[in-house]
């Protein structure tokens, strides 16, 4: 029989400062932190702890003011969004699973589905949800049979492509065609202090490509 080793939590310096932190709250502090931290409820957790429900709302607003008492809130809520984050890396692998799952890894060597206890855990991860249609009936000699059909649904394969791609940078930039706004006196005076003769017939904006152009052509100072 497999031994299980259990590894020994290691204690780190946000553990000894939240344990400090408590300590220092008395213990209907302590209770009323507990309570808090179910639901945020001020005042049903002021009620919890023995206050008067005609007065929980101011009661438990002022315990919540109390400096030592939001410290340790604080550092509780700080451990338990760090002990449920999803990481960065963890958000990738799934995605990476989804985008690069085959047939192949629902399939045996003779090609019968595979159970989804016996799947991968990358193409497990690729899966969305089941659906399941149980049939039941009796035959003739008085058996009794149970039959399950099992439609698993998968991710869509062509989504996480895409958003694989995107996180790459692997997707040309789209071309943005923009309208361009062009006031006709400032133009106008543009071409005059580049010595451009103004023509009725060009476009204003072949006239400035005129104006950059001769203004190149113009020796240096």
């Amino acid at each position: 029989m497999a031994r299980v080793v259990k590894k020994a939590k290691v204690k780190t310096k946000n553990d000894h400062d939240q344990k400090d932190l408590v300590d220092r709250l008395s213990v209907k502090e302590q209770k009323f932190v507990l309570e808090y931290m179910l639901d945020g409820n001020a005042a049903r957790a002021a009620r919890a702890i023995g206050y008067s429900s005609g007065r929980s709302t101011v009661t438990g607003s002022n315990i919540l003011k109390r400096p030592h008492v939001k410290a340790a809130i604080d550092a509780i809520a700080k451990k338990d969004r760090e002990a449920f984050e999803i990481q960065r890396w963890e958000i990738l692998w799934h995605l990476a699973a989804c985008a690069t799952r085959s047939g192949k890894d629902y399939v045996d060597e003779k090609n019968r589905l595979t159970p989804v206890s016996d799947l991968s855990d990358a193409a497990a991860a690729a899966i969305d949800g089941f659906k399941q249609k149980v049939k039941r009936y009796t035959r003739d000699d008085g058996t009794e049979v149970e039959e399950v059909d099992t439609e698993v649904k998968l991710v869509s394969k062509a989504q996480a492509l895409d958003m694989a791609l995107r996180h790459k940078g692997l997707f040309a930039a789209e071309k943005v065609e923009t309208t361009v706004s062009v006031d006709d006196q400032i133009l106008r005076r543009f071409l005059q202090e580049m010595h451009v003769p103004l023509t009725l017939d060009v476009d204003p904006i072949e006239q400035k490509i005129q104006a950059l152009s001769h203004h190149k052509e113009q020796p240096d100072g």
